[in-house]
């Protein structure tokens, strides 16, 4: 459930060209891999149970990896351990409920919509 960020390096003789990206990202040499937690606010879990009580569902929609989605929606209380689920990307999303032309498919969005957390 951690956010990863790496920290690295790599000596350059020139300033290098700054629109050629994937070329300054090679040869770097690894300093450090930090683990980051954004912690749950407090009131949250009780307000996700506020809800569950009143028969509202609630869904999570993130840009987070999904396995960081999940253990955030855990801590929540969106997930449970018991609870049948799915977590998909945005694009495996859009690619399962759009068509050729970017309108919705609504028998398919229909069958996806009650399982996303």
């Amino acid at each position: 459930g951690l956010r990863t960020l790496s920290v690295a390096y790599r000596e350059f003789d020139t300033k290098p060209d700054a629109e050629a990206d994937e070329q300054l990202e090679q040869g770097l040499t690894l300093v450090a891999l930090l683990g980051l937690e954004d912690p749950v606010r407090d009131e949250v879990p009780e307000a996700i149970r506020t809800c569950k009580r009143a028969g509202i569902v609630v869904r999570m929609v993130t840009g987070d990896n999904p396995r960081t989605a999940a253990a955030i929606a855990k801590k929540c209380g969106i997930l449970g351990d018991d609870d049948d689920y799915i977590i998909m990307t945005g694009p495996e999303f859009r690619e399962k409920v759009l068509d050729e032309n970017d309108e919705i498919i609504m028998e398919e969005f229909n069958k996806i919509w009650p399982m996303p957390r």
